[in-house]
């Protein structure tokens, strides 16, 4: 998944897009060279967004849009569960309008004060229980109104430090018990086709490196789910360059079990094959792992194009 141009055609099988593609000069450019890709590849390219509510507010330049307040999850915790639901059935509907087929939303971290969900008032709750009650209602109207949309939770196992991974170097010291506690809504949250793996580094839990790069972290959710699919967040962010280039992380990434890597920086795409192809052709595994690996890139992309066929209205 890359950062959407307006201008150009796609080439790969998704693109992220936010309030400057969500215009009205913009959606129409964007939907042609989307209906360009699909022709070429018969497969619609899946149009992800993080319409949260609050501050992550990417609809705010679209006009039907423009008449609503969405409210932060943090705001959402005083509603009851038929608001929330309401809210929910408003962002459905909207993302319809706008021709979003995948939400990377809603964050699924029981936060707690202090931490940077908390801060940022993105996260419906302290309490692992409160969040996936939250997290069900408000999925349930965006499926009312959007039943096609692919939602996808973020961040596994669960985001409860203070400090910005996109930006540097991000540390838990939970034990794995403690994980597996704070994990629970990602599990136990209904209407979900994924989740995002986060890219702190659980030194407890699996001390090679961040999550995104862990075989046993994403095994962890791959284990209840084996149709679901799991992606990365920006393998190229400032945060994971520490780490290592973008070939080298999309290598580990996919080596890990992730079905789609998310870019940013679209020049750092072919960085980002290459990384895989590495993967697939890795000299210091054995054959069989290396079979594996093709095996599991037949598997991951099975699992996009099943969601992206999936996206297309019922009358088509």
């Amino acid at each position: 998944m890359s950062y959407a141009d307006v201008h150009a055609v796609p080439d790969t099988g998704g693109v992220i897009v936010n309030q400057t593609h969500l215009t009205p000069n913009g959606i129409p450019l964007l939907r042609q060279h989307l209906a360009a890709a699909e022709k070429k590849t018969g497969v619609p390219v899946l149009v992800g967004t993080d319409q949260e509510g609050g501050a992550v507010n990417r609809l705010k330049n679209f006009p039907p849009a423009q008449a609503f307040k969405f409210p932060s999850p943090k705001e959402m915790q005083s509603m009851s569960n038929e608001a929330i639901a309401m809210e929910g059935a408003k962002v459905g509907r909207l993302l319809l309008l706008a021709g979003v087929n995948v939400l990377l939303a809603p964050v699924l971290d029981a936060a707690d004060p202090k931490t940077l969900m908390y801060e940022q008032g993105r996260s419906f709750g302290v309490n692992p229980a409160d969040v996936t009650e939250r997290a069900r209602q408000w999925i349930t109207g965006v499926r009312q109104e959007n039943p096609q949309l692919v939602v996808i939770g973020k961040h596994f196992p669960g985001y409860n430090v203070p400090g910005n991974s996109d930006n540097t170097e991000v540390f838990d010291a939970e034990t794995l018990p403690q994980e597996q506690a704070r994990s629970q809504p990602f599990f136990n949250t209904p209407g979900l086709d994924g989740v995002m793996v986060n890219s702190i580094q659980y030194k407890a839990i699996d001390p090679s490196g961040p999550a995104c790069f862990s075989k046993m972290i994403v095994g962890q959710w791959r284990a209840r789910f084996q149709d679901g699919l799991i992606m990365t967040d920006d393998i190229a962010a400032k945060g994971l360059s520490i780490s290592g280039t973008a070939r080298s992380n999309a290598g580990r990434a996919f080596s890990a079990g992730a079905d789609m890597l998310l870019t940013l920086d679209n020049a750092k795409l072919a960085e980002a094959e290459q990384g895989i192809a590495d993967a697939l052709a890795d000299p210091s595994v054995s054959p069989e792992e290396r079979a594996a690996r093709q095996s599991q890139l037949d598997a991951s992309v099975a699992r996009v194009v099943s969601l992206a066929l999936r996206t297309r209205p019922a009358s088509v």
